[in-house]
């Protein structure tokens, strides 16, 4: 009995260790419908620390799925955040995340 008290208190700090580092590893984005909406509290304040407008240069780029893949490099610190997500006929995330970004300038191949 004593084993199986202890084996579940194991499963559940290896669990919460989990979901600690499934959370850092989220992009950073913030665009509607991608899991960066879902960083918590504290991490979304850096996020809007991170978009004073006009301090990003952003590449994007395009498979044939609709996936989209970004790489922001923000010019005030030199931090380069990537994301992939998938996005509608219609772009709304990726232009939710350029709205949000104001970047300097855009790349595009």
């Amino acid at each position: 009995m004593h084993r199986s008290r202890a084996r579940a208190a194991v499963n559940a700090r290896a669990s919460a260790a989990q979901s600690s580092a499934r959370a850092r590893q989220l992009n950073r984005f913030g665009a509607a419908g991608t899991a960066a909406v879902e960083h918590a509290e504290a991490d979304q304040e850096q996020v809007h620390e991170d978009c004073v407008s006009g301090s990003s240069i952003v590449a994007i780029v395009e498979n044939t799925k609709l996936e989209i893949g970004v790489a922001r490099l923000n010019t005030d610190d030199l931090t380069l955040q990537m994301s992939q997500f998938c996005d509608d006929q219609a772009y709304s995330k990726t232009l939710s995340l350029l709205t949000q970004h104001d970047p300097r300038q855009l790349l595009l191949p």
